[in-house]
């Protein structure tokens, strides 16, 4: 890497519309303080990722619980078409528990869960005043009195749309949590995910915006998938460390990066 030169990774999974809306969300206070989150979303440091976003957890040391048990279960399609046959398949299910002290993220993933049509993704998360699971939000109005909201998916396209076939995006409570700005290119929810990054990416060097995903993030969160990886291994609890990159210069345009 030449001197002064600013890297930045492209992770994409926290910007698919879904989860960014999810932790929109868990960052807005309607829950409260978070304390717990369940991600079940991508594998390794991807869902990482997630976990450390919704929890709001930056660089601190995390006590890890794992283990990895095999499976047998019903194939998933590939990237080009169904599977051949329903014959069940070997896999591996992983969970981790990463104790933050005063807040718990819990990890889990298998390893066909991808457009598997028998394994959900989810993705919970509990505040001391509400949770969100899934797309549902549990809280307690001003009236001391439950209210449940549901995140709400806007797409064109639908039955008497003639709008095209895109995502605006979705609301809680009538309030948009997440705008698609790429509308109305007809992008599935990854490609939009992409298509985020590389726009903020641009947005970062060309106007100075804030930085999409840094180096010392990437960093933080494949370190913490090779330790939740350990601890499955050796079946003890294992222990993180600070790590160099955590106390790094935020690159920012212009600047170089201590990363």
């Amino acid at each position: 890497m030449d001197d002064g030169a600013c890297v930045h990774v492209a992770e994409q999974y926290h910007l698919e519309p879904l989860v960014s809306a999810q932790l929109a969300v868990a960052a807005s206070g309607r829950l409260g303080r978070v304390t717990d989150t369940h991600v079940a979303v991508a594998h390794d440091y991807h869902g990482i990722s997630v976990l450390r976003r919704a929890l709001g957890a930056g660089f601190e040391d995390a006590e890890i619980t794992a283990r990895r048990d095999a499976r047998r279960v019903l194939p998933s399609p590939s990237r080009a078409a169904d599977p051949d046959d329903l014959a069940l398949v070997d896999t591996v299910h992983a969970t981790a528990w990463l104790d933050f002290g005063d807040r718990l993220g819990t990890y889990e993933f298998d390893d066909v869960q991808y457009r598997s049509w028998v394994r959900s993704p989810t993705l919970l998360v509990r505040g001391e005043r509400g949770e969100l699971r899934d797309d549902v939000a549990r809280t307690v109005g001003a009236d001391g009195q439950p209210r449940r909201s549901a995140l709400e998916r806007v797409a064109a396209g639908g039955a008497g749309s003639h709008e095209g076939l895109f995502l605006r995006g979705y609301t809680l409570d009538g309030e948009w949590v997440h705008r698609n700005e790429f509308r109305p290119a007809r992008l599935p929810d990854d490609e939009l995910s992409i298509a985020r990054i590389v726009a903020d990416m641009a947005d970062h060097v060309l106007h100075g915006a804030a930085a999409p995903y840094s180096v010392a993030e990437a960093a933080q969160d494949q370190y913490l998938q090779l330790e939740v990886r350990r601890a499955a291994a050796s079946g003890e609890r294992v222990r993180t460390r600070p790590q160099a990159w955590a106390h790094g210069r935020v690159c920012r345009h212009g600047e170089a990066s201590t990363e």
